[in-house]
């Protein structure tokens, strides 16, 4: 049997339907999942250049595949104990190398040992027919209660016409918005289709690059947190055992204006924020107890609503 371990140091997984890479060396990144049916890559690719900035920036050059961000999204000050008062942009995990435990042709699990002895975390990806399931499982290596958001972070490739569906969901509650006439940030926009200054603004259709749309918003409890991304021909959906996710759509305005990235990120997360700090104020953040162990998965599937 072909080993999963390409000579890169990747990790390659498959099924006749889905291909999967990841570089453990890379933050465990996720660096290619693609519909074989169809040939559509759905994660956006690295920049043609290196990235320039210090290797702890997340930049433009840095947004692209599939990341896990631990114990903030953005970087953030006065973050409770045990962290720095000041956590790094996007986290701990991404960037930095994790260690592989276990790799098979269609499994592998890797982890990412905290150099201060704080935390382990492990990410095991499975893929089967036309989906990938990702387990986590977070330990607490202290002995004291540890504080934290998780997001999952995939930016994916979009085209104009391709559009988001969340079931259920009547609204979103905004974090960021950019262009300034968008409703101010904190307020509640109706989906999928809001109210902007008196026009109908569609939130589930992707727009052409404008180089000033920017947006990130969340949708939460009572509703599922299902997530769907529907091109041409096919489509993901997203399925996570956690209360939230987070919807960013990115048409030019990130990381400034005139910017030339068209990316989409659907992110489950254990919390309706974007930095630890912002959670922990309003009460949403996570502790995990001296000792202890928590777990959940997030489930991704190839659909092909069309039926092509």
């Amino acid at each position: 049997m072909k080993s999963p371990e390409l000579p890169d140091g990747r990790i390659r997984l498959g099924t006749a339907g889905l291909t999967l890479e990841l570089d453990p060396r890379d933050g465990g990144k996720v660096t290619r999942l693609r519909c074989e049916r169809h040939g559509r890559e759905w994660l956006h690719g690295p920049p043609d250049v290196e990235a320039a900035g210090a290797p702890d920036d997340y930049d433009a050059s840095r947004s692209w595949g599939w990341d896990e961000l631990f114990p903030t999204v953005l970087t953030t000050t006065g973050a409770p104990s045990p962290w720095p008062s000041v956590l790094r942009d996007h986290g701990e995990l991404w960037g930095r190398p994790w260690l592989v435990e276990e790799v098979a042709p269609h499994s592998a699990t890797l982890r990412f040992a905290d150099p201060g002895g704080r935390f382990a975390f492990v990410r095991a990806l499975v893929v089967d027919g036309p989906t990938v399931l990702a387990r986590y499982e977070l330990r607490n290596l202290l002995s004291r209660p540890l504080p934290f958001l998780w997001a999952m972070h995939p930016i994916f490739s979009v085209e104009p016409g391709d559009r988001l569906e969340l079931p259920d969901v009547r609204s979103v509650a905004a974090t960021h918005l950019r262009p300034q006439r968008l409703p101010a940030v904190g307020s509640r926009l109706d989906w999928p289709v809001a109210d902007v200054d008196g026009a109908a603004v569609r939130l589930d259709r992707i727009a052409p690059v404008d180089g000033e749309t920017a947006i990130k918003v969340f949708a939460g409890p009572p509703h599922p947190p299902v997530a769907r991304l529907i091109g041409r021909p096919c489509g993901l959906e997203i399925r996570p055992q956690l209360p939230f996710v987070g919807i960013y759509v990115n048409r030019g305005g990130w990381p400034r204006s005139g910017s030339d990235l068209h990316q989409v990120g659907i992110e489950p997360t254990t919390s309706p924020a974007d930095d630890l700090t912002g959670a922990v104020a309003a009460r949403t953040h996570r502790v995990l107890g001296a000792g202890g162990v928590a777990s959940w998965h997030v489930h991704m599937e190839l659909i092909h609503p069309s039926g092509g």
